[in-house]
């Protein structure tokens, strides 16, 4: 599976990637994830998180009232969300309780996670990393 962020398509393979068939996205996705487990999709909308167990064939609200933003999957029970304001919110349960944990001072333009490391990129262009999860970040570029 793969998400074309300038066509905002989530697009499906079960060749090998000779071939790409397009999934459905919710309305209003900001963001895709693409989960741990193969088939496992999570959308930040401006609704909430929606999560697909099927490969983006279906979605259901998993959580209302949070985002819209940057959304990363990075293992089973861990999902990162960093909303349009900058504001690192965690989930240790698979998405149904999130805590905040920084505030960036910017707006996200990128995210990437694995479960204690957190790299955002800010439309700024600034570069910062985390090493705890997402509780302090340093400036790694400017």
């Amino acid at each position: 599976m793969a998400f074309d962020v300038v066509g905002r398509r989530l697009l499906a393979s079960t060749n090998g990637g000779r071939t790409w068939t397009p999934r459905p996205v919710p309305d209003g996705a900001n963001d895709l994830a693409l989960g741990p487990s193969a088939g496992r999709v999570v959308a930040s909308t401006a609704d909430g998180l929606q999560i697909s167990p099927d490969g983006g064939l279906t979605y259901r609200m998993l959580r209302r009232g949070i985002g819209p933003g940057l959304v990363a999957w990075p293992s089973r029970t861990r999902i990162v969300l960093v909303d349009a304001g900058g504001t690192v919110l965690v989930s240790s349960d698979g998405g149904r309780r999130f805590s905040r944990r920084a505030a960036l001072g910017g707006t996200p333009t990128a995210l990437a996670a694995t479960n204690e490391r957190v790299a955002v990129v800010l439309e700024s262009g600034r570069l910062l990393l985390s090493r705890n999860g997402g509780r302090a970040f340093t400036t790694v570029s400017r």
